[in-house]
């Protein structure tokens, strides 16, 4: 049987070939149908994974080194926010375990010399005594416990140091987070068409359009802030409708309201498949943060949240490959998009 061209980089390959040696996106068995154009049947959430996989496989060094530029940094700033937010209430907590075991040996003190009154038979006058002398023990206990947790957690100091932590976190999570996911779509889209582009050259094209981008996810960074203060569900369901923000920016060339307007009728379009994708993100991050939990100490403070992000990244562009590959499949279904359209997209962003 004849080679074929491949409906990704155009190149002929051997008909047995199960990847395209180039892109690394699975290829269509013999008989199939070509993976663009319009009319052809939506992809489950599981096929959009596999190709997502063969992608992370086949360029894992790029993908990876495009997401340390920023998230590394990010989250050595949002680390060190993270140990001086949790030190003094690690203070507060060796405080209160330092009161507990000078208070122990008293309060065991008391309750064995009660004890041994009652085993004794001894008078009411000296059960009642001991009685009062464990009470005392035991809100002395109490009252040590208070002072040392509020000499260690200052009131001011807290309030200052979590109002940075909170802006910090607010900057990884709302922002750097949301660029790297732009700076993956542009890693992807070349990387479907046959591209080789590295780290370097695609941040620089995210450069080209950073202010567009901006102004697209800042504001939906706030106003899905705001969605959380209210009872936190509000906030799951507009982080749902910005999925595709940053994708709509870069391929689209959209920008503000009309980059969110378009990620909403979007995601409104096909909500079932980008929620199980999220959920997918979610899970992931769940067990980064469990396996960094594992093997580094909750009380290396530094160390436990930067290894905890570290992981993150790791998993980091499998949910996000298979984001713009299904932000790419919404759109062939709704507007006919095709390779073509794609590579004359990216074209429009390299000459921007």
């Amino acid at each position: 049987m004849a080679d074929t061209p491949c409906p990704h980089c155009g190149a002929p390959h051997a008909a047995s070939a199960a990847f395209c040696p180039t892109t690394g996106v699975p290829l269509p068995g013999p008989g199939a149908a070509p993976t663009a154009g319009p009319g052809l049947p939506e992809k489950g959430v599981f096929d959009i994974l596999k190709e997502a996989w063969g992608l992370y496989r086949r360029h894992a060094r790029a993908l990876l080194l495009t997401c340390a530029v920023l998230f590394v940094p990010a989250s050595v700033i949002k680390s060190c926010a993270v140990s001086l937010i949790m030190a003094p209430t690690v203070a507060a907590a060796t405080a209160v375990e330092a009161a507990a075991s000078g208070q122990a040996s008293d309060l065991e003190a008391a309750r064995m010399a009660l004890q041994e009154a009652y085993q004794r038979h001894a008078d009411r006058a000296t059960i009642d005594k001991l009685q009062a002398d464990q009470a005392r023990a035991l809100k002395e206990f109490g009252r040590r416990s208070m002072l040392a947790a509020g000499a260690a957690m200052g009131g001011f100091t807290m309030f200052v140091l979590g109002i940075l932590g909170t802006l910090v976190t607010f900057f990884i999570y709302a922002i750097a987070v949301p660029l790297t996911n732009g700076a993956l779509t542009i890693a992807v889209a070349d990387r479907v068409l046959g591209g080789a582009a590295g780290w370097r050259e695609v941040w620089m094209l995210l450069f080209r359009r950073l202010g567009p981008l901006l102004t697209a996810i800042i504001p939906a960074a706030f106003i899905t802030a705001f969605g959380f203060v209210l009872f936190i569900l509000p906030g799951l369901i507009l982080g749902l409708l910005f999925a595709f923000v940053s994708p709509v920016v870069l391929i689209e060339n959209l920008r503000g309201r009309e980059a969110l307007r378009r990620s909403v009728e979007l995601v409104g379009s096909d909500w079932l498949r980008v929620a199980i994708m999220i959920t997918v993100f979610a899970v992931l991050r769940w067990f980064a943060q469990l396996v960094a939990h594992m093997l580094v100490p909750s009380s290396a403070l530094f160390v436990s949240s930067l290894f905890g992000d570290l992981v993150t990244m790791i998993f980091l562009p499998l949910p996000v490959l298979g984001m713009v590959l299904l932000y790419f499949d919404v759109r062939r279904k709704r507007d006919n998009f095709t390779d073509d359209r794609l590579r004359a997209d990216l074209e429009a962003l390299k000459t921007a």
